[in-house]
């Protein structure tokens, strides 16, 4: 004697039965399920079994395995795997939450979207994978078209593509009034994207939108880009290499202007090297105003000039300003 077999405690109605009638289905046989296994050759004995404890929705291919091994026929296979498609529906919720209209009413592609995922969920949800092989047009109707498709990213691009989702969900009859609704919606300018989709669901994208889009009643974000800073009149930077190197020299400028109590006085060659960094520190400015005046080329010593009659006159720390103003032709 067999053990006893477990409870079936799903809350599934359609899987509960499914479950059931697959499990009287065996014991009708008298086999076990490494008996069944064997016989078909195709699907594991734990595969078989968790098929009929209730646990979880098997696959089409399980179901068909399990019911070719214990002898059944087309009449019993239908039966079950109507159950199955019961089950993925139940188990899945969102066709209840769609309103698709009548396929001769379809006016726009919103419409057709929605008439489309309203087919998809109740063909049981099955894989995009699924769709496609059974399409019988393959070449048609790729993975990711299936995926677009189902989440209202996209439409068939075609009557070709169309009818090929159609028959790989198992719709294959009024092609012709399916047609119709899809010049229908290829002719339409919609006024709205299809996007009011319900959150939460399986096979919806992370964010919980079908597109790019933001959701309605939102309003896009503002960038605010920053005010760039004005150019002094008069001063032409040629690169964040110039204008660091100039910083650079305004601050060595600055230790070398900073004498320590008690000093005497500048050595020469810091005398010299406070020329040269005034002279460096100002080249740039002094370049553009030699351009415009011949004044501007005695610029450099005139500031080391001063640089030189600060370091032997105060033992303070002294700052430098340097003002640029506009230098006019001839003055």
């Amino acid at each position: 004697m067999g053990r006893r077999p477990k409870p079936i405690t799903t809350d599934l109605p359609a899987l509960a039965e499914l479950a059931q009638r697959l499990r009287a289905l065996r014991e009708s046989t008298g086999l076990t399920f490494d008996q069944l296994a064997k016989a078909g050759g195709q699907v594991s004995s734990a595969t078989l079994k968790r098929a009929a404890s209730g646990d979880s929705i098997p696959e089409d291919r399980t179901i068909s395995e399990f019911v070719a091994a214990c002898g059944g026929g087309p009449e019993t296979l239908a039966p079950l795997l109507k159950l199955r498609v019961a089950a993925r529906i139940q188990e899945r919720g969102v066709l209840k939450t769609l309103r698709p209209p009548r396929i001769d009413l379809i006016g726009d592609r919103r419409d057709l979207s929605i008439a489309l995922e309203y087919v998809y969920e109740a063909a049981g949800a099955p894989s995009y994978r699924e769709i496609r092989d059974r399409s019988g047009d393959p070449f048609g109707l790729s993975v990711s078209t299936v995926g677009r498709i189902v989440t209202r990213q996209s439409l068939p691009v075609d009557e070709r593509q169309l009818l090929a989702f159609l028959h790989g969900c198992g719709v294959h009859d009024h092609d012709a009034a399916w047609r119709k609704a899809w010049e229908k919606a290829s002719r339409a300018v919609d006024i709205a994207p299809p996007d009011n989709r319900p959150d939460n669901r399986s096979g919806a994208r992370p964010d919980g939108r079908s597109d790019g889009r933001p959701e309605s009643g939102m309003r896009p974000p503002v960038i605010v880009v920053p005010r760039a800073t004005p150019v002094p009149q008069g001063y032409v930077t040629s690169g964040a290499g110039r204008t660091q190197k100039t910083q650079k020299l305004s601050r060595r400028l600055s230790e070398l202007s900073r004498r320590k109590p008690g000093a005497a006085g500048a050595g020469t060659a810091g005398t010299y090297a406070a020329v040269a960094a005034a002279g460096a520190a100002v080249f740039p400015v002094a370049r553009v105003v030699a351009v415009v005046s011949p004044v501007g080329v005695v610029l450099p010593l005139a500031l080391g000039a001063a640089a030189l009659v600060s370091s032997r006159t105060s033992s303070r720390t002294t700052s430098w300003e340097v003002r640029v103003g506009t230098v006019r032709p001839g003055h």
